[in-house]
């Protein structure tokens, strides 16, 4: 690809000239750049299942309602999620959105973060994780 694009690589540490042999080194050592790509991907990737597995927090902005605690596992905040629970039972009960920011925006909560949330209900796994044993919330 770099030869496609009339870029040549030059290495301080290993000296590739323009011979077959230095062309043959150059497709080796990107072969090993490629392979080490592919497998830190495979490995990356396992550790987020993991973690997910173990409900362990991977990273990003942590939903509405939950807090991280010194373990890395996502806890119900005590705080929020009274207010979590309403906006469930609210939206069950088939109040719309806006109905629902409505009624919650009376609490110094923002409307975004209130909207935010209402778009993913039921689209979020977090929030319905009784598959893996983690947390539950209970309406």
């Amino acid at each position: 690809m770099l030869k496609n694009n009339n870029i040549r690589v030059i290495s301080a540490t290993e000296p590739i000239d323009e011979t077959p042999e230095g062309q043959l080194m150059e497709s080796i050592f990107e072969g090993f750049a490629a392979y080490y790509v592919a497998e830190l991907a495979v490995k990356v990737n396992r550790g987020l299942k993991e973690n997910a597995l173990k409900c362990k927090y991977n990273g990003g902005r942590v939903p509405f309602g939950y807090q991280i605690d010194s373990e890395q596992r996502f806890q119900i905040d005590p705080i929020s999620a009274p207010l979590v629970r309403e906006i469930y039972v609210d939206y069950a009960d088939g109040k719309s959105i806006q109905e629902i920011i409505i009624s919650v925006h009376t609490r110094k909560t923002s409307g975004l973060v209130i909207k935010r949330l209402l778009k993913r209900i039921g689209l979020r796994t977090l929030y319905l994780m009784q598959q893996w044993n983690c947390l539950i919330i209970k309406i």
